[in-house]
């Protein structure tokens, strides 16, 4: 068996080492610096997430070996895109608090019109400091259009198309994704299964690693 990790929006492939350092159990282990990210160069200030899955399908390349893909936030959207395109190649997949649908809260809805609004009156000196600070973050490190294409995408149609067992790990108070999305993912990919993770927030594989790993572990055993 073959494990891949992809890293979460401005997280690297060292971040998931000491549950990597683990699942070696399971047969060989890879964490990919995503491009932009860790020791990756950017390739394009202006991929999408789909250009970022061709990128790790051709990565990966052919191969006959069973791959289990894990794929945090921003890697986990890639990873289900991936996985709806059914490669032969994929035994099992894990997002872990992975927004893949898009569902914007009213919240964020009235502000993005008043910004739309008032942006032509707004010097464009300021226009930066009025935007979240993830956002400001990326335009500052040159890959706002990638955030803005990642934020925005929307995999409502292909999710029902991954047929692989499929594991969902949330954080109990993930804020950057919250539980909703969880749900509505797990009706919306045949047969997967929800572990809502106690106490935790977004990045439950760096809040609690063990915990985390104990329930990648009991699922990669089941496949």
């Amino acid at each position: 068996m073959r494990i891949i990790i992809l890293n979460g929006w401005g997280h690297s492939a060292a971040h998931w080492n000491p549950i990597a350092e683990k699942l070696v159990r399971f047969g060989s282990v890879e964490t990919w610096d995503l491009p932009g990210f860790g020791n990756e160069p950017l390739v394009s200030a202006t991929w999408t997430i789909t250009q970022y899955a061709d990128w790790v399908q051709e990565k990966i390349g052919g191969t006959e070996e069973d791959i289990v893909l894990i794929g945090h936030s921003f890697g986990g959207r890639i990873a289900s895109i991936l996985a709806a395109r059914q490669p032969p190649w994929l035994r099992a997949l894990i997002l872990i608090g992975a927004p893949s649908i898009y569902r914007p809260s009213a919240k964020i809805r009235i502000k993005s019109t008043i910004a739309s609004l008032v942006k032509p009156f707004v010097p464009s000196s300021l226009r930066c400091k009025l935007l979240p600070e993830e956002l400001r973050d990326a335009e500052d490190a040159g890959i706002g259009r990638v955030f803005r294409n990642a934020v925005t995408n929307d995999q409502t149609k292909a999710l029902p198309m991954i047929a692989v067992p499929t594991l969902l790990i949330w954080g109990a108070n993930d804020d950057a994704a919250p539980m909703a999305l969880a749900h509505e993912i797990k009706t919306l990919i045949p047969g997967s299964k929800l572990v809502i993770l106690p106490g935790l927030g977004h990045n439950v594989h760096l809040e609690n690693p063990l915990l985390t790993y104990g329930t990648i572990e009991q699922f990669v055993e089941s496949v």
